[in-house]
């Protein structure tokens, strides 16, 4: 059932509005009619964009959170390594001192 409204749009509007109806083949009511509903879908659609997007970026969020754990874990590890080697290398000194050491003749010992 339709109802008799009345509103106050510029004559842009209006004018736009009879082109419309002119060129489609339709009255000026069927125009206002299809603009309302294709607005409606519009901004559904938009919504439910938002939506989609706000959960793609909390599962992105989630998936960063991840990684940071995984790289804090991983840098963990190559310091660990690092030390070892470290240690490895002192290791590795001490050992050719004492080396050395040992293939002093002995009269070097006195010394």
């Amino acid at each position: 059932m339709k109802k008799v409204k009345g509103f106050r749009l510029s004559e842009e509007v209006l004018k736009d509005i009879q082109e419309i109806a002119k060129k489609e083949g339709i009255t000026q009511t069927d125009v206002i009619e299809k603009a309302v509903k294709s607005l409606k879908e519009n901004i559904f659609r938009n919504e439910k964009e938002i939506q989609l997007l706000e959960e793609q970026n909390k599962n992105l969020q989630v998936a960063l959170s991840s990684v940071k754990i995984a790289l804090e874990s991983k840098e963990n590890e190559l310091n660990a390594f690092k030390l070892l080697l470290d240690e490895k290398d002192e290791r590795i000194k001490e050992l050719q001192e004492r080396l050395k050491e040992k293939n002093k003749p002995f009269w070097k010992f006195w010394k």
